[in-house]
């Protein structure tokens, strides 16, 4: 596996907020993780139009969005 690249991203008080919630909830992994891991699998399993509507999302005049993401339970042969 490839090594992560350290960025800086602005984030919402109010989703950096839901992070700390979730993540006080499964404290074994670091809010890191969590932001990292979320954006993989919008980016590896959501279409580009997806991503874009979610890109224009915005809690001010938020349209009513929905979203949706399982996984499904898949043995891996190493």
């Amino acid at each position: 596996m490839e090594n992560k690249k350290l960025i800086s991203a602005r984030l919402d008080p109010q989703t950096l907020e839901k992070i700390a919630k979730f993540q006080s909830k499964h404290t074994y992994w670091k809010r890191n993780t969590i932001i990292s891991n979320i954006l993989d699998a919008v980016f590896e399993n959501f279409d580009e139009h997806d991503i874009y509507d979610m890109v224009r999302f915005n809690r001010g005049w938020a349209l009513k969005a929905s979203a949706s993401f399982s996984m499904e339970n898949a043995t891996k042969k190493y």
